[in-house]
């Protein structure tokens, strides 16, 4: 049986910032801080592992016993034993190639904290739900790694951009309870998205510039889910009696 393992999601490092931290808008920087995950390991969330996030992909699953999550002091470890399709073959032959050499995860934060540090603020996420982790083609955080080794959660909307389209996910499963405290998360959420486009219109990757071509493609491709997450938070919104 083939199995990948990786690192989905790493911990903030303050002896590897750029590896650790995400940057969300042009001073707005995202870190996961150690313990973000205990409750979602303890509680046996049903997280999937999925192929680049897609939920048409699904190459594991923690209730199957496919997927095993674990966390150590670097961050969230998965270990995923791959099913026998033409699928769960190209991701293995890929990574084991070199070809895809990240991970990703997507949730719903339910606690976070921001700091400033000079101009730039910092959004630290202390707790949160967890939905998926993913080998991808391109991770947000450049600390997380995926290697090969040989041996129901969808919502009523279908969220892909990760973070963003996984925020009404984690209201539905009790994260927020108040319509001030609905209010707030939408109207800051559409605003990262907003600074998450400029970042991209002018062709950035994390802060750092990227390939035109591959800056094409991105932008395109992100622009596309991050207005269909603009859409999801307005029409959450409207579902609790909000007018954003």
């Amino acid at each position: 049986m083939a199995k990948v393992s990786g690192y989905a999601a790493v911990f903030y490092n303050p002896a590897d910032k750029r590896g650790t931290t995400y940057q969300l808008g042009d001073s707005l920087w995202e870190r996961i801080q150690p313990g973000a995950f205990d409750r979602a390991i303890r509680e046996k969330q049903d997280v999937r592992a999925l192929w680049n996030h897609s939920w048409d992909h699904v190459l594991g699953r923690v209730s199957s016993g496919t997927l095993k999550l674990s966390v150590d002091k670097k961050g969230l470890k998965y270990d995923i034993d791959l099913p026998e399709s033409e699928m769960g073959k190209n991701v293995y032959s890929m990574v084991r190639r070199g070809d895809v050499d990240e991970s990703s995860f997507a949730f719903a934060p339910l606690r976070a904290t921001h700091e400033r540090e000079g101009t730039a603020t910092f959004r630290d996420i202390h707790d949160l739900n967890l939905f998926d982790v993913s080998p991808v083609a391109m991770g947000a955080y450049s600390g997380t790694s995926v290697g090969a080794a040989r041996a129901a959660i969808p919502t009523k909307t279908e969220y892909r951009s990760m973070r963003m389209m996984q925020t009404t996910s984690g209201l539905d499963r009790g994260g927020l309870k108040t319509r001030e405290d609905i209010e707030k998360m939408v109207r800051e959420e559409l605003l990262l998205i907003e600074q998450q486009k400029a970042q991209i219109s002018r062709g950035e990757r994390n802060g750092n510039a990227i390939d035109r071509r591959v800056a094409e493609v991105e932008r395109k491709a992100w622009f596309a889910r991050l207005d269909e997450s603009k859409r999801a938070l307005r029409e959450y919104a409207k579902d609790h009696g909000i007018r954003i």
